[in-house]
Parts: structure tokens; sequence; C-alpha cells
């Protein structure tokens, strides 16, 4: 419901969007599905900070989770040509065995 919710409303108000996801996180911060739409929204509006945060929140609640498995794969391989910002270097790097 969360994720259809999402994309029936993302073409409204980014604002009204971002506040229901919120929401959702906080109303349940160990829904994996609600951090990866979360993710998926931060993603959408260039905040690499947030979304690799989400990402990574949803991952440690459900390490099955293939979108977040996915998304942080992405970010692994586009980590060598942009920095992030330590702590997620550092996870990124033990999660997948990098250097």
């Amino acid at each position: 419901m969360l994720c259809r919710t999402f994309h029936e409303r993302i073409s409204g108000p980014y604002d009204e969007v971002r506040r229901c996801i919120v929401a959702a996180c906080q109303k349940d911060p160990h829904n994996d599905r609600a951090h990866v739409v979360a993710g998926q929204m931060y993603k959408r509006v260039g905040d690499e900070r947030r979304t690799l945060a989400h990402f990574i929140k949803a991952y440690k609640i459900n390490p099955r989770n293939v979108d977040a498995v996915r998304e942080l794969r992405i970010a692994a391989m586009r980590r060598r040509d942009a920095s992030l910002d330590a702590e997620s270097a550092g996870f990124l790097a033990r999660l997948f065995g990098l250097k």
C-alpha cells in the first residue's frame, strides 16, 4: 500500500509526498519497505545522503530486501566515481567487500 501511495502521489506536490513518506517511516521505523520508498523519493530529488541513509536502514532491517540491496550495489559501483561520506563508504565497503 505504501508503494502504491508513493507512486500515486509522486506527481503531486513534493512536500505532501515527503510528509506522507516521512510519517510512514516514523510510524513504523522497522518497516524496510517504507525506508526503500523514502530512499527512492530522495534519490529522485537528488539528496544522496538521505537516499543512502534510507537504503542502509532498509538493508539493516531486512538484508533480503532486493530493492535496498540493488540500490546499495549501484551506490557501491558509483562510489569509485564520486566521494561518499565516510560512514556510508565504510558501510558499503564492508557490505560488498570493497577496498
